[in-house]
């Protein structure tokens, strides 16, 4: 299957695959950029750029102005003696062996300068660490190590000597491939003789035997051995001969079982209490939203997925075309549609429990405006933990409203919505009708039954479904959730120094922190913050709620001498 990577997170897998692989004529690359005036002043605490090189030599990467480059590995010495080195360069430059500086090209930095030093060091048979650092202050880069030894002629360093790293064995080099013809027919027979083709199936090859066609044993060589024990022999043969037995094709529920078991479904997901992530691969499973629990980090249950999803949303979450819950980290394959259409319809058999639907006894205008409200921040507050048409939530950042009724099946979505528990058990989504009962008698004459109805109307309009309240188009509105939340900025009547105070329940006020007062109470909607976000802070913001009460400027505590003495700041 397919993962839908981008270049660079296949590139850091495989780095992180590959990350103690010793391959020969690589050396360490490390590049930076910002100007210095030697080489011994401290750089960036981690370089702009880290990877591996083939030479020691400049890369492209390192062009233009003002440019560190480290290139560091280990020098492989078959013969002791005397070894010349000559470095050029045309800014800065240094040549360190086994943590020794052997050429320094330092000096002050000076345009169109080249600069040529050479050393000799004697070394002994064995791997010797080596770097080279240079710094290029102008665009046109320079940069050449040679060296001339025991029966080596002055010229680079080759490629078969340089290694990144060090292992307790030797690397072997890695030949270029040659086609042998004279091995192409052997190569072939052994294809066909190991059974390579069991997974490896090209077209030309034919068909190795059935295995109801088996004998009951073979002779050692040349079969390949797979050193089971008379129980795994013992289970295979019980095996084979139940498949002789077999007249019909499996049953939906073998499907799924078996499909799952292939495309290695239950490593991640659940389904009717087997499969799942196994307790030592937890903790490898993150999300970006912590707040989501186990829903924002773990893959979904497939428990009653084909009662949940409809057939087409089915088919693309299996595909991997479907990305609804971005704020998983784990990836979800992308398999092949022609190997996973019998997967879709074997779940739909299995999990589907269609039921009828009430008739809405609302028009459709009435209807919409009716879960509109109740999608808002008045009534069942959706928007607090979930988006909407790619607005972000204010709480938690669980699905996509506008989604709901491309994926979810109607009937399903009307059961969920009335007992969610019993559907999703552990799922944080609240029980929106407690007992049955509606929390909004004024809506749609309280009926739990039409008011869930009418929120699925007004999300039948998908992406052209009008915002709900307590959501703006701009995402300037503070919506206060579960918990009180603070703003602090400069506020009507609460100053440059005013800090506001939304409170759970409808209650808010704002406290004026140069006077030391309290300066509002007000009801209802929060904040609107457009006049600080959109226009760089130069705005006043004022309480969007009703019933604001404006207390009086000054001190709020004061020692007076007589009860008949004026307030401080209050006119006579």
């Amino acid at each position: 299957p397919s993962f839908g990577l981008s270049n660079r997170e296949a590139s850091a897998i495989a780095h992180f695959l590959l990350r103690e692989t010793v391959v020969i004529g690589t050396l360490d690359l490390a590049i930076d950029r910002g100007h210095r005036k030697s080489l011994d002043e401290e750089g960036r605490s981690r370089p702009r750029f880290t990877g591996l090189a083939d030479a020691l030599a400049l890369p492209e990467r390192a062009s233009g102005g003002d440019v560190t480059t480290h290139l560091s590995g280990w020098l492989r010495i078959d013969v002791a003696g005397e070894y010349r080195f000559h470095l050029t360069v045309d800014d800065l430059g240094r040549l360190s062996i086994d943590d020794q500086v052997v050429i320094d090209l330092a000096g002050e930095l000076q345009r169109e300068r080249i600069l040529e030093e050479s050393a000799t060091v004697r070394l002994e048979p064995g791997w010797h660490s080596i770097a080279v650092d240079h710094f290029q202050w102008v665009e046109e880069a320079q940069l050449l190590l040679e060296w001339q030894g025991p029966g080596i002629d002055r010229g680079p360093i080759d490629a078969d000597r340089l290694v990144s790293a060090l292992t307790d064995s030797e690397p072997e080099a890695v030949s270029p491939w040659v086609t042998r013809e004279e091995r192409v027919a052997e190569g072939e027979g052994l294809y066909r003789q190991l059974g390579c083709a069991t997974c490896h199936q090209p077209d030309a090859f034919p068909e190795g035997t059935a295995l109801l066609d088996l004998p009951e044993t073979y002779p050692a060589p040349p079969h390949p051995s797979y050193s089971l024990d008379p129980r795994q022999r013992q289970a295979i043969g019980r095996a084979l001969a139940f498949l002789g037995q077999v007249k019909d094709p499996p049953a939906a529920a073998q499907r799924v079982e078996l499909t799952m078991k292939a495309f290695g479904c239950s490593a991640c997901h659940e389904r009717g209490g087997s499969g799942g992530l196994p307790e030592d691969r937890r903790d490898f499973f993150t999300g970006s939203d912590p707040a989501l629990g186990d829903e924002g980090r773990f893959p979904p249950t497939l428990s009653g997925v084909g009662d949940k999803l409809r057939r087409e949303a089915l088919a693309a979450a299996i595909s991997g075309g479907a990305e609804i819950r971005p704020y998983l980290h784990a990836r979800m394959p992308r398999f092949d549609p022609d190997q996973t259409e019998h997967l879709v319809e074997d779940l739909i058999e299995l999990d589907r429990r269609q039921s009828p639907l009430p008739e809405l006894t609302y028009n459709s205008g009435e209807a919409r405006e009716a879960g509109r409200k109740m999608a808002g921040s008045g009534a069942l507050q959706c928007i607090l933990c979930h988006d909407f048409n790619g607005r972000e939530s204010v709480g938690l950042r669980a699905n996509d409203l506008v989604t709901t009724t491309e994926r979810l099946n109607p009937d399903w979505f009307f059961r969920y919505l009335l007992d969610p528990e019993s559907l999703r058990p552990g799922t944080q989504m609240p029980s929106l009708w407690p007992d049955g009962r509606s929390l909004m008698p004024e809506l749609l004459g309280g009926d739990p039954a039409q008011q869930v109805m009418a929120l699925w109307r007004y999300l039948e309009d998908g992406r052209q479904a009008v915002f709900p309240e307590g959501l703006s188009r701009k995402q300037n509105r503070l919506i206060v959730g579960g918990e009180a939340i603070t703003y602090r900025g400069k506020l009507w009547e609460a100053g440059f120094r005013g800090i506001a105070v939304g409170l759970p329940g409808g209650l808010n006020y704002a406290f004026d922190a140069q006077e030391l007062r309290l300066a509002l109470i007000w009801k209802g909607d929060f904040l609107d913050v457009g006049a600080h976000w959109n226009v760089q802070g130069m705005g006043r913001v004022r309480p969007r709620g009703k019933d604001v009460v404006v207390f009086p400027h000054g001190p709020e505590i004061v020692f007076l001498t007589d009860v008949a003495c004026p307030w401080p700041g209050e006119r006579v």
